[in-house]
């Protein structure tokens, strides 16, 4: 009975020591939580940011907000800042990195650390990061070739030996103001998002994870979206809206939904602004699909690398107003392709693909105050080998855009433009076939272009191609049609059009041919039209001047050819 007696008081004195060890224990580690604990979170965020940046960035904290064990933290007022001194040393030097950030933190919490390895194995193991509110502004840096070449020393070596590695499951950041900019671009570009949401999932920072090529900002994936975007391009003439922006690393896809380019001020505002002839834009696009988007390659190598661009029903608008004086100085050397070879970034873009799309070109004409207008609708085609990479373009040296569709109502088009990448004097060539064109819809655009009305006229089909580079075109047209019938006007000094029937009569009779082939003669085609290039034209005026040459050698009879050509003369 006293043995008993004896070892239950044992067994209490153990227990009570063991709840005093605890007790103590407990207060130990909670007073190291609150007074050691902070510094080491705090100095260990400043090897990763300060030393891991090569001291580019300062790294600034309001508090540290413990729970219980040191298993969640949260932080107010953290900032990540550049410093001046050292960002101006090493962009002298060449070596500032392609994107530089700062960030505003007002406040943020971060779950499921594992204290152990943070203090005993200089491990960061973090279940969650979240925050919102957070206002981040990015600044892009182009690489050139006066860039130094060194080799980047990547994160996970920096940081070590005080940091082994980082790893975090997801950060989660909501309501994100994003503001991003070019900093050494000569166009000023600046973007910004005010309603962003992005996830980070999978973050390692370690020697394995450095290798691999499918992490972004050392993420598994990164999911971003942008909603509600608007702004304004530099100069101040067109408003960009986008309802959302949706990036997904992990697919390497990217969606725009609802693009819209429209212009910021009136008609006489782009007069006012260009002071001659200038064509104002509208682009309406309600997805646009990026896939296999290549970031890093943009981010890192100023490379935009994407497999395919996908147009959901494209509207595209240009409008000219010939009221205002012509462009007098040389647009050589812009070509759609040769613009592409003198883009300041490497660009392989190897098909983008348009359905259902629509293009409407308007003119207003300074002689005759009227309004012409060309629709080209239910467009689908597909442009390949976009690209000024030199060893792409010796493999494949020609850009090709094959596009079919309607033009006007009742018309079909199919039209194939092939321009020469590796020709710096824009070498192109262009095949075409129009068919079942009438009277009346080329009425309101003959009599808006040249005051002459067509009365009627049924165009069967039309073949027409041209060779050509910067300085000029060489044509050939094959045009069947019959009944053509047209009136001819004289624009009075008030703009007024003054319709000219006994002119008319002769000019059906005289200068024109009715139809093509006439009964019992063969087709009349024209070939090797030589058209000189204006130099202060674009590359669609060639194409459409040596067409309208070519349709001329077809429609008009040798008398009429033999006036003009005087004319040219004399002018």
């Amino acid at each position: 009975m006293i043995n008993k007696v004896k070892r239950m008081s044992t067994t209490k004195k153990v227990l009570i020591g063991l709840l005093i060890f605890i007790v103590i224990s407990g207060v130990t580690l909670q007073i190291f939580i609150t007074r050691y604990l902070p510094s080491l979170v705090k100095e260990r965020l400043s090897d990763i940011i300060v030393r891991g940046s090569d001291s580019l960035y300062k790294f600034e904290v309001g508090k540290f907000d413990l729970g219980f064990w040191g298993g969640t933290i949260g932080i107010t007022d953290l900032r990540i800042t550049i410093d001046s001194t050292r960002y101006k040393k090493m962009n002298e030097e060449k070596k500032l990195p392609p994107l530089t950030f700062e960030l505003i933190l007002p406040k943020a919490k971060v779950e499921g650390i594992n204290i152990k390895a943070l203090i005993f194995s200089k491990r960061i193991d973090v279940r969650q990061i979240s925050f919102t509110s957070a206002e981040v502004k990015l600044a892009r840096h182009f690489k050139t070739t006066e860039t130094t070449n060194i080799e980047d020393v990547p994160l996970w070596k920096l940081i070590q030996p005080q940091i082994r590695s980082i790893t975090v499951n997801n950060i989660i950041c909501a309501g994100l103001k994003i503001n991003y900019k070019n900093v050494d671009s000569a166009a000023g570009f600046h973007w910004q998002f005010d309603k962003s949401n992005i996830l980070f999932s999978d973050i390692q920072v370690d020697s394995t994870s450095a290798s691999d090529s499918n992490r972004l900002l050392f993420a598994k994936n990164i999911i971003l979206t942008a909603a509600d975007i608007k702004m304004k391009t530099p100069d101040g003439l067109y408003n960009l809206q986008v309802k959302e922006i949706v990036y997904t690393s992990a697919a390497k896809s990217m969606e725009v939904k609802d693009f819209n380019f429209t212009q910021a001020i009136n008609n006489q505002g782009f007069i006012n602004h260009f002071g001659f002839q200038h064509e104002i834009y509208t682009l309406k696009m309600p997805s646009v699909l990026f896939k296999n988007f290549k970031l890093p390659g943009w981010i890192n190598n100023n490379k935009l690398l994407i497999d395919t661009i996908e147009l959901a029903s494209p509207a595209v608008a240009i409008y000219l107003d010939r009221h205002a004086k012509p462009f007098t100085g040389s647009k050589k050397g812009k070509y759609p392709h040769q613009l592409l070879q003198k883009a300041p970034f490497a660009i392989t873009v190897k098909r983008i693909k348009a359905k259902n799309a629509s293009v409407i070109y308007t003119e207003t004409n300074n002689l005759n105050n009227l309004t012409g207008k060309v629709v080209f609708s239910s467009l689908s085609g597909v442009i390949d080998n976009i690209t000024n990479d030199p060893s792409a373009i010796k493999k494949s040296a020609e850009c090709i855009v094959d596009i079919r569709g309607g033009v006007m109502k009742t018309g079909k088009i199919h039209t194939i433009f092939k321009f020469s990448l590796a020709d710096k004097n824009g070498g192109f060539n262009v095949n075409s076939t129009i068919t079942d064109l009438d009277a009346n819809q080329m009425k309101p655009l003959f009599i808006a272009m040249t005051s002459v009305e067509i009365q009627s006229f049924n165009v069967k089909r039309i073949d027409y191609s041209i060779s050509g580079n910067e300085n000029s075109g060489t044509g050939a047209l094959a045009m069947q049609y019959d009944n053509m019938d047209i009136l001819v006007n004289k624009v009075e000094a008030d703009k007024s059009l003054n319709k000219k029937g006994v002119l008319s009569f002769f000019a059906n009779r005289l200068l024109i041919y009715k139809e093509n082939p006439k009964e019992g003669e063969e087709e009349r085609k024209a070939s090797n039209i030589v058209v000189q290039r204006d130099a202060s034209r674009s590359f669609f005026n060639l194409v459409w001047k040596t067409m309208f040459s070519s349709a001329g050698e077809i429609v008009l009879r040798p008398l009429a050819q033999r006036k003009i050509e005087k004319r040219k003369q004399r002018q």
